[in-house]
């Protein structure tokens, strides 16, 4: 296998150990090569029309059954031209690689489409597979990936596989490979271990909304107890009323956008946002995102929310509702709702927005062909639940318990993305080198 020249190996500036190549300084021991010296292209064909399963490649999970991410069959019912993986091989969606659609096979054996490059490595002695995998998934990667592909000419941007073959790569030592590709898979898994702990406390917080909107703030053994009476939202306690949303409501009003080219009516003091910075299962908004001066909330149609009242997605992003922490210049996007609070919590009303019930009324009411939206007279006319103040505010106690265990969770699993990139980066360039670092194995809570 032939080696790359290493680049102006005189370099005085050159960390002790290191030597300077075509991807920069590199420890001395490791080699650079080009990528086509040590993978080589797979065609094999499923000639004999055999009944194996059938991939697609996704950008986040890898390979994925075709059945289960199209939730349908979109593939041929004739499967001979289409191409065979193995495990140990990699495969890319030449017209999807520049976002990373990129995955190993772990299983025995798959299909995948005849479009697909689908390629091996050549020297296993030389080159570990995860290592590779995830050098290629690595930013800088991604970017020469998404550089090569774009500087194509044709309509639809594509990299060939000879033009992954041109790609050099670093080559530590075998042992050093895999103790990289270990402590990366090992922050991996405990990152996919948190999104886990997320995705079931998300799940819990919806059976826990249907309950406590159905039941109250209630036990499992006093649900006998409770007097349930039918309302045009489904049953509910028969001491909670059902009412329209304007009924609670003291005032509402939209917002705007100050004209964009003026630089007189931006970058000032009054926060201003769109319905872009809320996420759908956040409940307060705690940060904007531009600030206006106060000759663009003048020269526009854009409004103050106050403080703690309750801000609605109604032209885009419909059905999402914050509510606002501090004053806060909204857009045409959002509605404000000014509450009457003797009558009902802010955080409740929130909640009652994220329930299924409300979201259903919502999208009934919603309008329009380029950009759907709501009115805010067919907002106000929604019905919700309004049960007495106490009871609102024991079910928004219970609810934000289940918030701060899911934000900290997402704090966990953006904490263990930060090392994942910083270990990635330090790792693949030999700033931080693996006989220097004892890395305890991540336990899964």
């Amino acid at each position: 296998m032939a080696k790359a020249k290493h680049i102006n190996d005189t370099v005085s500036d050159l960390p002790e150990g290191f030597k300077m190549t075509e991807l920069g300084p590199l420890p001395e021991e490791w080699e650079v090569v080009r990528l086509g010296e040590v993978i080589e292209e797979v065609k094999e064909r499923n000639r004999s029309n055999f009944k194996y399963p059938v991939f697609t490649i996704s950008n986040i999970h890898g390979f994925v059954l075709s059945d289960v991410f199209f939730d349908k069959q979109v593939y041929s019912k004739n499967l001979s031209t289409y191409k065979i993986v193995r495990s140990g091989y990699f495969a890319y969606n030449p017209y999807r690689v520049n976002v990373g659609s990129l995955a190993l096979f772990d299983k025995e054996v798959g299909l995948v489409s005849p479009a697909y490059i689908v390629f091996k490595i050549s020297e296993p002695h030389y080159l570990y597979p995860i290592f590779l995998y995830r050098l290629l998934k690595s930013p800088q990667y991604l970017d020469e990936i998404k550089r090569i592909s774009m500087s194509r000419g044709s309509v639809r941007r594509s990299l060939a596989f000879r033009d992954l073959s041109d790609f050099f790569i670093p080559l530590p030592p075998l042992s050093e490979q895999q103790t990289i590709a270990n402590i990366l898979q090992t922050v991996q898994r405990a990152k996919e271990a948190t999104e886990k702990v997320i995705k079931a406390m998300q799940e819990l917080k919806k059976s826990l909304m249907r309950y406590l909107f159905t039941y109250g703030p209630v036990s499992v053994d006093e649900v006998d107890k409770v007097q349930l009476k039918e309302t045009e939202i489904g049953l509910v306690p028969g001491h909670w009323e059902v009412v329209k949303l304007g009924e609670v409501i003291q005032e509402s009003f939209s917002g705007g956008t100050p004209p964009t080219n003026v630089r007189e009516y931006w970058d000032g003091t009054i926060p201003w946002t769109t319905s872009a910075i809320i996420s759908e299962d956040e409940v307060l908004l705690s940060r904007h995102q531009r600030a206006i001066t106060n000759l663009g909330l003048a020269n526009s149609s854009s409004k103050i929310a106050p403080r703690e009242s309750v801000i609605v997605g109604t032209r885009v992003g419909v059905g999402k509702a914050v509510v606002a922490t501090f004053d806060i210049a909204i857009n045409q996007d959002l509605t404000a709702l000014i509450l009457n609070k003797e009558k009902i919590e802010p955080l409740f009303l929130v909640y009652l927005f994220k329930s299924t019930c409300l979201q259903q009324q919502i999208k009934n009411r919603t309008r329009g062909t380029t950009i759907k939206g709501i009115t805010r007279r067919d907002l106000l006319n929604i019905s919700i639940l309004l049960p007495p103040l106490h009871n609102q505010q024991a079910i928004v106690r219970i609810l934000q318990v289940v918030d701060q265990k899911i934000q900290a969770e997402k704090a966990k699993k953006q904490a263990l993305e930060t090392l994942f990139q910083a270990l990635l980066h330090h790792l693949m360039t030999g700033k931080l080198r693996v006989k220097d670092i004892i890395f305890h194995e991540i336990k899964e809570e």
